[in-house]
């Protein structure tokens, strides 16, 4: 866990780490419930250099841009989504949104949903994982075009 990660480690459970061999959706052994990783000191490059989307946007975003400061209530361990930019240099092309296996439906909850609505809306791509399935999400596909509301 980075610094400013609090409590939160949900980055540790979800994504996978090829360093050691840790696959997506399983805990990492070397995570401490409440305290941080066991090995913080000598964690592997993937997990030093890692850092999800809701983490950077607390520095904010000086021009406004799809990283505007996310909301306390969408840290990933609150909402069980970790947003995790695919390409730290241009984060405005595709981000992997991870949805927590024990809450399949958190990506569906109204905040979560409108910010992924919102950054896509910006242009940004969005390859949703619920599971072991992954969905693209882009602004041109019907998946995200709105739907009338039934009368």
């Amino acid at each position: 866990m980075a610094e400013g990660c609090g409590s939160c480690h949900k980055c540790c459970d979800i994504l996978d780490i090829e360093d050691f061999d840790k696959p997506a959706l399983t805990r990492c052994p070397h995570t401490m419930l409440g305290k941080g990783c066991a090995i913080y000191a000598n964690r592997p490059a993937a997990c030093r250099t890692f850092e999800c989307t809701w983490l950077s946007s607390q520095r904010g975003s000086p021009d406004g841009k799809a990283w505007d400061r996310m909301a306390p209530e969408l840290r990933p361990d609150r909402c069980g989504v970790v947003f995790a930019p695919v390409d730290r240099e241009n984060p405005d092309n595709c981000i992997h949104v991870h949805v927590d296996r024990h809450r399949p439906n958190a990506w569906q909850r109204g905040d979560v949903k409108a910010w992924i609505e919102r950054i896509i809306s910006r242009g940004v791509t969005v390859v949703l994982y619920v599971g072991t399935k992954h969905t693209v999400l882009r602004a041109d596909l019907p998946n995200m075009r709105r739907r009338p509301r039934a009368a």
